[in-house]
């Protein structure tokens, strides 16, 4: 969890449509605001200032919007990107209510090192990249950590039963499933094969006259 308050200063929208390149050509981009019990609306926020704040919130911070001087905390629920350069060409956000708790997916972050992966040449296979919670918002982290120093046996296996958090937040998702496990690396020849490419052998087939004369 964030311990710093972020804010992102954002302005009402009124274009929309292809009249939205008017707001990216004065590095602007177009965003929603839903949830909460309240009716959509329609914002734009600065390139820059989005960016910074989609880098610290993620998908799980808390992300105050201030629009007219209102402050609506809320989340960044959608985001959709600019598939060549990357950059961000439209955000949706949730409303939320700070005393009331929610549920969110947060990224898992492998740390420290198996021991197995230099006794048995084993690679570390990670199963699953997020866990679901349920916490107050103040309280829901970036990202959960997942110790792997444990691992050391090719049967060895961390489950979401076996994450250690904070009593404030609740896992939603089965303690039984495997997030990470060791398996024995397979090494994968770089060798050719020239077998396949060998052609059959072809069967010595008799002459049918000649045949036909030893006959009669």
């Amino acid at each position: 969890m964030s311990s710093d308050t972020i804010h992102l200063p954002t302005q009402a929208r009124s274009i929309f449509g292809k009249q939205v390149r008017q707001l990216r050509a004065k590095g602007r981009i177009p965003a929603n605001i839903y949830g909460n019990g309240e009716p959509s609306q329609a914002i734009s926020v600065d390139l820059k200032d989005a960016t910074h704040v989609f880098r610290d919130a993620g998908m799980t911070q808390v992300v105050h919007l201030m629009l007219d001087k209102k402050d609506t905390p809320s989340v960044i629920a959608d985001i959709h990107q600019d598939p060549l350069t990357g950059t961000i060409a439209h955000l949706d956000f949730k409303r939320i209510n700070l005393n009331k708790k929610m549920e969110a997916h947060v990224p898992l972050e492998i740390v420290g090192e198996s021991e197995g992966v230099k006794l048995h040449n084993a690679e570390l296979n990670l199963l699953h990249q997020e866990v679901l919670i349920e916490a107050f918002p103040a309280d829901i982290p970036t990202h959960i950590e997942v110790d792997v120093t444990s691992l050391v046996e090719l049967s060895d296996e961390i489950t979401i039963g076996d994450l250690v958090l904070d009593s404030k937040i609740k896992l939603l998702d089965d303690p039984g499933i495997v997030l990470v496990k060791l398996h024995e690396h397979v090494e994968h020849s770089t060798e050719p094969d020239v077998t396949a490419d060998e052609p059959a052998p072809v069967e010595a087939q008799e002459n049918p006259e000649e045949a036909a004369s030893s006959e009669e």
